[in-house]
């Protein structure tokens, strides 16, 4: 045979060996599985070059019992993105099913990486090759910024929507930024902005990604309103909107005695106190009541009524009420006589202030103890607050002249 002959029949054999490799390589009960991989950038663009490592196991789970790597390649994409292969799936002896489970990951400069699985299963009786070929396609994104919206609602205490209400906010992170930290409510109370992570970190990762958190503080002003401020967190995992209501001066006051015209000289006077209050934080532990300030009839007195929660609890082991009386006198009634004075003294329409403050003791040694409620009023003649700020009476001359009520009951109270 000349060497013509030797070198078409060896043509011919690789011919048909590329084509029909299972011919040449076939198992006993197996069968060729084709498959194509296409990659697919960001603009729907085929990706040449990119760089596929694959793994084939004769189970849908390479976890599962029993599992063996058949396959296993690294291969670069072709100019239309795409990698042609095949791979024998064996018959599982007790069915006519062909298990094969495929794992991958494709890399592209430029691009996030893509990991996926595959399952590329055969069912059937015939042991005849398939020529359908299987198409796994993969679409490559590129990465992109991590923006974490930061969104506000701002009503009022009766959830009514506050438009034009301004929140400056102040981003503590130096590797972010923020869009814009000067808002405005629209219409519906709302207001939103962004804070963006470019670089840093891996913005592939989604583990990197969900692990960034920014910190911010913010204050929110509306005319007519108090002012508001706070801090708060912010991460893929928090995005729910910060629901803010502001109050108005009027939350805290008897309708009627924010509405009856009698009393507008005394409602300036009272919003002075609240300024106090509020603005400069005079009683710190302590909360107003809503929609308690009002005029008190008490014993043929008129009484201007203000409301207070006192925020600690107090471990009733050891304190008693009378106890507990003597620091409610210290930490909030002592505190709020200077702006009564200053502000309500001249008013003709009243005698003397009442106060009322509501706070809770509980066995702290107990875990199951329920707290109870103590709800203390404390009736001061406006003459004697002014005779103890001036020094003509002690604290303790002033407590034997007040009514001090404790859950409705009059308790009398030594200081010492």
């Amino acid at each position: 045979m000349n060497n013509m002959n030797k070198f078409s029949i060896l043509k011919i054999t690789l011919i048909y060996l590329v084509l029909y490799p299972s011919f040449y390589y076939a198992q006993p009960n197996s069968i060729l599985r084709k498959f194509k991989f296409i990659v697919i950038g960001d603009s729907l663009q085929s990706i040449k070059d990119a760089q596929v490592d694959y793994s084939i196991f004769n189970k849908e789970n390479k976890y599962d019992l029993g599992a063996t790597l058949i396959k296993q390649k690294n291969e670069i994409t072709q100019t239309n993105g795409v990698i042609l292969d095949s791979v024998r799936l064996i018959k599982d002896v007790s069915s006519s099913w062909f298990y094969g489970a495929m794992y991958y990951n494709v890399d592209f400069k430029g691009y996030c990486p893509e990991a996926g699985k595959e399952i590329i299963s055969i069912h059937t009786n015939n042991l005849i090759d398939i020529n359908e070929i299987f198409e796994i396609k993969v679409f490559l994104k590129r990465p992109i910024p991590l923006k974490l919206p930061v969104r506000f609602k701002v009503l009022n205490r009766l959830l009514n929507r506050i438009q034009d209400a301004v929140i400056k906010i102040t981003l503590n992170n130096k590797d972010c930024k923020i869009d814009n930290n000067l808002l405005a409510t629209d219409e519906n109370g709302d207001a939103i902005t962004n804070i963006t992570y470019d670089s840093g970190f891996d913005l592939c990762s989604a583990i990197q990604r969900s692990s960034k958190i920014a910190s911010i503080e913010y204050v929110i002003t509306k005319d007519g309103y108090y002012q508001i401020s706070n801090s708060k967190k912010i991460s893929r995992n928090n995005l729910i909107d910060e629901k803010i209501t502001l109050i108005h001066p009027s939350d805290y006051f008897n309708k009627d005695f924010w509405r009856l015209n009698k009393y507008n000289s005394m409602r300036e006077k009272v919003l002075s106190i609240l300024d106090l209050v509020k603005l400069q934080s005079i009683l710190k532990d302590c909360i107003l009541k809503y929609d308690y300030i009002k005029i008190e009839r008490f014993k043929e007195k008129n009484y201007v009524s203000f409301g207070f929660n006192e925020l600690n609890k107090y471990n009733s082991i050891k304190l008693n009420q009378y106890e507990i009386a003597r620091i409610i006198f210290d930490v909030v009634v002592r505190k709020i006589l200077s702006p009564l004075n200053l502000f309500l003294y001249d008013s003709k329409e009243i005698d003397g202030y009442q106060l009322n403050i509501s706070t809770e003791t509980k066995n702290f040694i107990d875990k199951d103890a329920i707290s109870k409620r103590m709800d203390f009023n404390f009736y001061l003649n406006k003459k004697d607050v002014a005779n103890y700020k001036n020094n003509d009476i002690t604290g303790q001359q002033l407590i034997d002249k007040t009514i001090i009520l404790l859950n409705d009951e009059r308790i009398d109270l030594r200081l010492q």
